[in-house]
């Protein structure tokens, strides 16, 4: 459960203070048999978990109202799995459901708006079905070469409808997705060096109305590992080539006045050129080290921009370019405590010719991330602390707005999160107790403007385990 939010965030150029009800419930309820031994496997997992979530609608002049989203998800997989000496074959079926509903009521508390308002209030829901099937088979020679075949179909059929404007109904759009895939690994020992080879071809193949859609992807990688004494060390650089595709959300979801979907959108394209080093050693206090440069050409970028009517709405950006370094590390100390970090920064731009908003910063990519992880365990509890920072993120493709200054990016925010677990065995019963706290410092930031996020959230999760012996 969240607590009660109170923030002031400026809505289409207006300051508007308000009280917003963002007390929101969740719960998660998860099942999972499993039979067989090392060779061959057999599992069934089953999850359901809802989230009811209250939201600010947005009316005339920046005014505030009570909103509410209500989601149900419902999720069934089955996998098996098989291993031999010299092959291993994965198999997984699954099929999900989701629910979602979102409720926003007569503006009644806004005066002289009456008729303007009736344009406003919604019963918006959304429902889709997905079934899946994946297989996966790797052969195994000796411990020098792996060859894998991956073969995943996916089918989602959407619908969508609303209680006071029927007009907005959309009745069960389905997309097919077939994605085969095929790689190899080579490894090759020389002294106390080795050097390991890999590559991957995959085809994604899409229908969906009446649109028809593929895409050629490949990825090739190289490392050289060396080992002497209690050290070790990766020197590599790999070169990706991967697409995404868009989701109902984007292509047809008519979501309030706001916000419409672009059943015209293409598939986002990336090249992806990387190179990585890491160390690690030690053998009383272990540690490693890591840090990668990348740098990515991106076509058909998906971002979102109002028409003529004021309404935001998804379109494909001609091209882009970004750079970014990561940079990790870890140590370990006696008594099973630990330290981990990492730092990213990136820096992605607008590179499509002639457009208006050439060399800005793309929206929502924040400038850095970071994180430190402290954990540790003592006996049968455990406890970890995670702290995070996040860099400011341009809202406006524009990157300027001389009539509000606050609308252009998000100020950086930091979160802090608690866990504390207990395991222990009763019987012949396995049990394991987490206490949680988000979002400790109570802090006031969003991630997407004008929706701001929980504040401090408390979760409390039982997990029990019967053996078979």
């Amino acid at each position: 459960k969240h607590k009660y939010y109170q923030g002031n965030y400026p809505v289409e150029g207006y300051a508007t203070r308000y009280l917003y009800n963002n007390n929101s419930e969740n719960y998660q309820f998860n099942g999972k048999l499993n039979w067989g031994d090392q060779e061959r496997y057999l599992s069934l997992f089953a999850q359901l978990s809802g989230r009811n979530r209250g939201l600010p609608g947005l009316a005339n002049g920046g005014i505030m109202s009570e909103a509410s989203y209500n989601q149900e998800n419902k999720l069934v997989n089955l996998s098996a799995k098989i291993i031999k000496t010299n092959y291993a074959n994965d198999i997984s079926l699954s099929w999900q459901k989701n629910y979602n509903e979102y409720l926003c009521p007569e503006f009644q508390k806004i005066p002289h708006q009456e008729a303007y308002l009736k344009y406003y209030p919604e019963q918006l829901i959304t429902s889709s079905t997905r079934f899946s099937f994946f297989n996966q088979f790797n052969y195994f020679a000796r411990d020098y070469f792996t060859f894998y075949a991956k073969f995943h179909w996916d089918k989602e059929i959407y619908s969508q409808e609303d209680g006071l404007r029927h007009f907005l109904k959309i009745d069960d759009i389905s997309r097919v997705i077939y994605f085969p895939q095929a790689g190899w690994s080579i490894k090759l020992p020389w002294s106390i060096y080795q050097v390991d080879v890999s590559g991957q071809v995959s085809l994604q193949r899409w229908e969906q109305q009446n649109n028809i859609g593929q895409f050629f992807g490949s990825s090739v990688g190289i490392n050289l590992i060396t080992n002497f004494e209690y050290r070790k060390i990766i020197l590599g650089c790999s070169w990706v080539k991967n697409a995404r595709i868009p989701n109902f959300q984007e292509t047809y979801t008519v979501e309030t006045v706001y916000s419409i979907g672009n059943p015209n959108l293409r598939a986002e394209q990336a090249e992806t050129f990387r190179l990585i080093g890491k160390a690690m050693g030690g053998e009383i206090y272990p540690w490693e080290f890591s840090i990668s440069w990348w740098r990515s050409v991106m076509w058909n970028r998906i971002i979102w921009r109002r028409d003529f009517r004021g309404r935001y709405k998804p379109y494909n950006l001609g091209k882009s370019l970004g750079w970014g370094v990561d940079i990790g590390g870890g140590l370990s100390f006696p008594h099973n405590l630990s330290v981990q970090g990492n730092i990213a920064i990136q820096d992605v731009r607008n590179k499509t010719p002639y457009d208006v908003n050439y060399n800005n910063y793309l929206t929502y990519r924040p400038a850095y991330r970071c994180m430190l992880n402290l954990n540790q365990q003592v006996y049968k509890f455990s406890y970890s602390a995670t702290m995070k920072w996040v860099g400011r993120q341009y809202t406006l493709e524009s990157n300027h707005d001389p009539i509000n200054l606050s609308n252009i990016s998000l100020p950086p925010y930091q979160t802090l999160c608690l866990k504390l677990s207990y395991r222990d065995r009763w019987k012949k019963l396995d049990y394991k107790l987490l206490f949680q706290i988000d979002n400790v410092l109570n802090e006031n930031y969003c991630i997407i403007q004008q929706m701001p996020t929980e504040g401090r959230t408390v979760n409390l999760e039982v997990e029990l385990t019967w053996p078979r012996n």
